[in-house]
């Protein structure tokens, strides 16, 4: 999903509207209504934020449902996805429900929510493309994870340091030849491995 999602939200969509766009693509109904309830947005630390909300408007990628929300609790936000592609992506609606809530739990972890929108989306990337198979220290395409994330080279470098500093991540990485990322989990680290990606 945060592939797809790489691909279809232009590049000047914030880090904290993608975050917002991953929940609502992944709770999203067969014919593309999502609700996001009041309590999640609290607890993705994007409760009182218009301004995500409207860089998808903008960017053509949902529209809000005004008259809907009057059905809701206050505080909530129904949307209507318009990007056909999203109602086709893999897994099923059960299992996007699950990683959607595996999502939330990956950037609400202590070291990570107060930290800036984009350092957390980094941070669930990173988690995202761990692979189980290869112990914690792994890698990705740079230009694969900047575009994800929507960030230049020297704030991904900024949010990787930022990472290190509250232990989320040991060390990290890019190769000269590759220019692969590499980084490395603390020991003990807690995320859960996941593939949303």
């Amino acid at each position: 999903m945060l592939s797809y999602l790489a691909a279809s939200l232009p590049l000047t969509v914030s880090a904290e509207a993608r975050l917002i766009a991953l929940q609502c693509a992944l709770r999203a109904s067969a014919p593309g209504l999502a609700v996001i309830h009041a309590g999640l947005l609290r607890a993705m630390r994007l409760a009182h934020s218009p301004a995500p909300w409207s860089e998808l408007e903008q960017a053509r990628w949902l529209c809000l449902l005004p008259d809907y929300l009057a059905l809701q609790r206050p505080g909530g936000v129904a949307v209507r996805l318009l990007d056909a592609a999203v109602h086709y992506q893999e897994p099923a609606r059960r299992d996007r429900l699950h990683a959607a809530d595996w999502a939330l739990r990956v950037t609400a972890q202590p070291e990570l929510r107060a930290l800036p929108a984009e350092v957390r989306l980094t941070a669930l990337t990173l988690t995202a493309y761990h692979s189980s198979g290869t112990g914690w220290c792994t890698s990705v395409e740079t230009d694969r994870l900047l575009r994800t994330c929507a960030l230049d080279r020297s704030r991904l470098a900024a949010a990787l340091d930022l990472l290190v500093a509250v232990k989320a991540i040991a060390t990290w990485t890019v190769d000269p030849t590759t220019e692969d990322l590499h980084w490395e989990a603390p020991p003990g680290s807690a995320f859960p491995a996941h593939d949303v990606s």
